[in-house]
């Protein structure tokens, strides 16, 4: 272990091709890859949350628009039976408006065809 071929670097390198049977790779490439693996995980994971934080913001919306929509189609249903109401309430006013003219009109011509009355008092 003395010399240049002594190094400590060189001594590990040597004891890893014993053991392994291979070259050992190199320490600081994997390390480098290793932090670019590390960083492109924390960005997907922060693409990640971002997408979940649209996606929740994106159906609580959509929820809301149901929920709008629910009510605006409850008063839509509560109009048009008022209005089926109204439209009966003034069917029935004109029926009874018609017969209250007939009525009047019967009236009239029993007086046209009525004797006239002489009131002499002798």
């Amino acid at each position: 272990m003395s010399g240049k071929d002594g190094s400590y670097e060189n001594f590990w390198k040597a004891l890893y091709w014993h053991l392994h049977g291979e070259t050992p790779p190199n320490y600081q490439v994997i390390y480098t890859i290793s932090i670019q693996l590390q960083t492109i995980q924390r960005e997907i994971q922060k693409n990640h949350d971002e997408q979940h934080s649209i996606l929740r913001s994106t159906l609580q919306t959509v929820n809301d628009l149901q929920t709008q929509l629910q009510v605006l189609q409850d008063q839509q249903r509560r109009i048009y039976e008022e209005l089926r109401f109204f439209h009966k309430e003034r069917k029935d006013i004109s029926n009874e408006i018609k017969e209250i003219k007939d009525l009047c009109q019967k009236i009239y011509k029993n007086m046209q065809n009525m004797p006239e009355e002489r009131g002499d008092i002798s």
